[in-house]
């Protein structure tokens, strides 16, 4: 059963929803906003799939429950992370990053293709996330609340 987004405190869902998740692709960037369309390669990406129930999602292992954390431990969790993510052949694996919409704040994420949202949700869980941010081909991307 999806946990409910109202788990969360509106200011942070706001600040979810007003945030842009810019993703490396190639030497250029891709930018994915919640609720509207994938940009071209990343909709092209999430057709690849090969499954109705898989996605792309974005992930990041960084300031568990939103708490600022120091920036060595939030590099060694995004390792563990990068670690987890590069074991599993099935899925591409792209360097991304969460950026506050007036740039004072930002953190380092993936996006991870071909991931089902169900697995999206269960590695925010284990990297104490409040929430991933999930799409299916030819939909939107959404905000998946993890706690």
């Amino acid at each position: 059963m999806p946990i409910p987004l109202s788990t969360l405190s509106p200011a942070l869902i706001e600040a979810y929803l007003h945030t842009r998740y810019v993703v490396s692709m190639d030497g250029s960037d891709v930018e994915l906003r919640i609720g509207q369309p994938l940009p071209g390669i990343l909709s092209q990406l999430a057709q690849t799939v090969g499954t109705e129930n898989a996605g792309l999602a974005v992930i990041t292992a960084c300031n568990p429950y939103s708490t600022p954390t120091p920036e060595d431990q939030n590099q060694a969790r995004q390792a563990v992370l990068a670690t987890l993510l590069g074991w599993h052949d099935a899925w591409d694996v792209f360097a991304a990053e969460g950026i506050s919409e007036d740039g004072g704040w930002s953190e380092p994420s993936f996006l991870v293709v071909g991931i089902e949202r169900v697995m999206a949700e269960s590695i925010g869980r284990c990297f104490q996330q409040n929430a991933v941010v999930f799409a299916l081909p030819g939909g939107l991307p959404e905000l998946r609340c993890c706690i």
